[in-house]
């Protein structure tokens, strides 16, 4: 990795100094800083860091199969620096100058590049969306506050693969990116709730806005009326269970709830026509089932009885049950004909 770290554009990445003790960075950073023959060879050409890179990925294969104390390492310490060097040498703009290379080499780039994106994708689906959510939060608060900034298409690439963690996880991708954030924070700050609301409702680059909301809203939604998709859902992942159980619980499920509503606040004043879909019709779906109602004919065998049907005008359907014909005499109870007399004056009177 002191190979590879050299190589990262400036502002690319987490500075050493800030994930060390100052003794430990200063050490390693004479150590980086040291020329030597293998780091002239990697400074040679992209290429050759590419290689490293590769190689580099191959050992994370292993963790992923299940296997190798390095590769354990490379997943946990330097889980960060690999993403960002496989998002600078997969997803950066290609230079001007290596585009004027001869078209035998640029095709060779532009294979390593599709041999990059794929490693690059392996790590990110197996990676566990907690960390996934804490190194692209880190690579892309340092790339903005960080001295130098970092370039722009750095900061566009960590934005876009940071929504698609929440597209990883139909079920409760909202969810995780809000315990992520909020954690078991008490006090919802509205820096916190704001962070929360970016996060959910700022759709991937090249995924539809429309297609993207569709998604994230409705976990939203569930959310606020209590119901638990991952555990409703025969074909959870492990993971989606295991934050379904931790979100059952009364604390988390109140911090849940609030900055569900917050966010959903927010998707209304920005995407109104999005939120009368996805919000306010499933909202009040359960309600039509005894606002649009049929009178249906009392007699002595079913007197006084509502029948949910097909959509009739409320007040309609309220006036008929209030007055019947001449010919039959309801016998409805005392508490339905004290309803039906406040609804009349609610919505008649």
């Amino acid at each position: 990795m002191f190979e590879v770290l050299p190589q990262q554009a400036a502002g690319v990445g987490v500075p050493l100094n800030k994930r060390l003790s100052s003794e430990a960075a200063s050490v390693i950073g004479r150590l980086i800083q040291q020329p030597n023959e293998q780091q002239r060879s990697i400074t040679n050409g992209s290429s050759s860091i590419s290689e490293i890179t590769l190689r580099l990925c191959k050992i994370i294969d292993k963790a992923i199969s299940g296997g190798g104390d390095v590769s354990s390492i490379l997943v946990g310490k330097f889980h960060s620096d690999m993403i960002a060097i496989l998002l600078q040498l997969a997803y950066a703009p290609i230079p001007q100058q290596q585009q004027q290379m001869p078209k035998y080499q640029i095709e060779t780039d532009a294979e390593r590049r599709i041999e990059l994106q794929r490693a690059f994708t392996r790590i990110f689906d197996s990676s566990n969306p907690y960390l996934l959510l804490e190194t692209l939060t880190s690579l892309l608060n340092s790339a903005v506050k960080g001295i130098p900034k970092a370039p722009r298409w750095f900061i566009t690439v960590c934005s876009r693969f940071l929504s698609r963690v929440l597209m990883k996880y139909p079920q409760d991708g909202a969810r995780i990116a809000i315990d992520f954030i909020v954690g078991n924070d008490s006090d919802l700050s509205s820096v916190k709730l704001d962070r929360v609301s970016s996060l959910l409702l700022t759709p991937p680059a090249n995924i539809d806005a429309s297609e993207y909301l569709a998604r994230i809203v409705p976990q939203l939604v569930d959310m606020v009326i209590g119901r638990n998709s991952a555990a409703e859902n025969k074909n959870a992942s492990e993971t989606e269970m295991l934050i379904s159980n931790i979100m059952d619980r009364p604390a988390a499920q109140q911090r849940m709830t609030q900055t569900a509503v917050y966010t959903l606040r927010v998707l209304a004043e920005k995407h109104p026509e999005v939120f009368k879909v996805h919000v306010a019709e499933p909202l009040c779906q359960p309600l039509r089932r005894w606002f649009d109602i049929r009178p249906i004919a009392l007699d002595s065998n079913n007197a006084g009885i509502i029948s949910p049907a097909g959509k009739v005008n409320l007040t309609q359907s309220l006036v008929a049950v209030r007055r019947p014909t001449v010919t039959h005499k309801p016998r409805t109870s005392a508490w339905l004909w004290q309803q039906q007399q406040n609804w009349h004056r609610a919505y008649v009177e």
